[in-house]
């Protein structure tokens, strides 16, 4: 299932093939089945039990945009722009939907009740997926989320990772050759507020990561100037209210250079979260799975290719790869993930494999990576665990409902969503989307 998702990637909200797939595979499991929840056509719920207790499973299928790679140890890419699976979603999805299966099938072996939920959630990339989800309700009356991701450790994870506001700004002004001064160049507004946020970055964001790409939903040559001229930000910071105060602040700045230049513009949240409201108790109880399942059996074989393929991204003949497993309960992680959201509102519990430190996530390299018999062995160790640790839970409503205390001792009340996504019109077309000539809403 991994190979076939990795070997047809789709980008967030066009998941058609994965989606299919991964329902097709849990219905077959004797699952039920519902499609197109909260609006989105790629995102499902597929359930098995009944009772009084719900274990839920996350699912993602997204792939990422001009990383798509044939697996091997070399950038070689499919075709110009082709997107690829250089964040292991195919592995999350194939690997935790095996996990909902196995629960299910020893639930019932051993006559346990409660309920095994497989949430297929699409558009991670973008943190639509799983907040929009959220948003409609489908998670209500879920007890516990488990999950993994691929990352620099084998290891269970109770620690904060990156909250995330990220936007798109439109400037719109008149297009005409440049051989003649026109005033109202939508490309200089544009240009103007990135400088001016680089400026402030130091001393307004510091600490806050803040990157930008242009969009031109048109053609453009330099003799032209061009109609509208776009600026996708991310803002990330582990404390969300920081994150939030720094995209405002950015739209103060998108304001001024639009004045500025004589250009109209507009903006719109594309979506935003929370990181991850760490839980002790799943995270605990997850590294007890780790330890009976193990560390990822690689062989030479394996090992041998990490080694040609770090080398072939870096240059250099080095692998840093963690072999043991380890408990994450200190500092803060570099990304963020839309399950962050989830976790202030339903206890998450999640796990890590290890991949070597020289090929970042996000890259060619990560995307021959996880096409990998290595990758997989990690993502087995994973799904090993989950299950062990989802099982553990349907027997024991003591660990629940000290998970769900957990939760309510570090956030009282649920945050509020303060700034929503911009879903209706994404869906609406999301080529239009990807390619950055979506129509935004009315309403900002």
């Amino acid at each position: 299932m991994a190979l076939a998702i990795w070997a047809a990637p789709e980008l967030g909200l066009m998941e058609s093939s994965a989606s299919r797939a991964l329902a097709g595979w849990l219905e077959t499991e004797g699952f039920d089945v519902e499609t197109g929840v909260a609006g989105m056509d790629t995102a499902f719920v597929a359930t098995a039990g009944e009772g009084s207790r719900t274990i839920g499973f996350l699912l993602e299928y997204d792939a990422l945009p001009a990383l798509g790679n044939a697996a091997v140890r070399r950038r070689e890419p499919l075709a110009p722009n082709a997107p690829g699976h250089a964040c292991g979603h195919n592995l999350i999805g194939s690997a935790n939907a095996a996990a909902a299966i196995a629960v299910k099938r020893a639930a019932s072996s051993l006559g346990l009740g409660g309920r095994v939920v497989a949430y297929g959630t699409p558009a991670e990339e973008i943190l639509v997926g799983k907040v929009a989800m959220l948003d409609s309700g489908v998670f209500d009356g879920c007890d516990v989320l488990l999950t993994h991701h691929a990352d620099y450790d084998n290891a269970a994870t109770s620690r904060p990772c990156q909250s995330i506001v990220h936007f798109e700004v439109a400037f719109r002004g008149r297009a005409a050759h440049t051989g003649v001064v026109r005033a109202q160049n939508a490309l200089d507004a544009a240009e103007l507020l990135v400088q001016t946020v680089e400026r402030l970055r130091a001393h307004q964001f510091s600490g806050t990561s803040i990157e930008h790409a242009l969009r031109f939903p048109t053609y453009v040559m330099p003799s032209n100037t061009p109609e509208e001229v776009r600026v996708w930000f991310y803002v990330r910071n582990a404390d969300y209210d920081v994150a939030e105060r720094a995209y405002r602040r950015i739209l103060e700045q998108a304001r001024a250079a639009a004045e500025a230049v004589g250009v109209r513009h507009q903006a719109v949240v594309v979506s935003s979260c929370r990181g991850y409201l760490p839980n002790d108790v799943l995270g605990r109880l997850l590294f007890d799975e780790l330890g009976r399942v193990g560390p990822p059996a690689w062989d030479e074989a394996d090992i041998g290719f990490l080694r040609e393929l770090a080398e072939a991204y870096t240059g250099e003949p080095r692998l840093t790869l963690a072999r043991g497993l380890a408990y994450l309960d200190d500092g803060v992680d570099a990304y963020g993930q839309d399950d962050g959201e989830l976790s202030w509102h339903i206890p998450l519990g999640r796990v890590n494999y290890a991949c070597p430190e020289e090929i970042p996530l996000h890259s060619w390299a990560a995307t021959a990576l996880f096409s990998s018999d290595a990758a997989a062995k990690g993502a087995e160790m994973c799904a090993q665990a989950l299950a062990q640790a989802g099982l553990r839970l349907l027997a024991d409503p003591a660990l629940v409902s000290a998970a769900r205390a957990e939760l309510e001792r570090r956030s009282p009340e649920p945050p509020p969503r303060s700034v929503a996504g911009a879903w209706g019109a994404m869906l609406a077309d999301p080529a239009r989307f990807w390619e950055g000539s979506w129509a935004f809403p009315a309403e900002m």
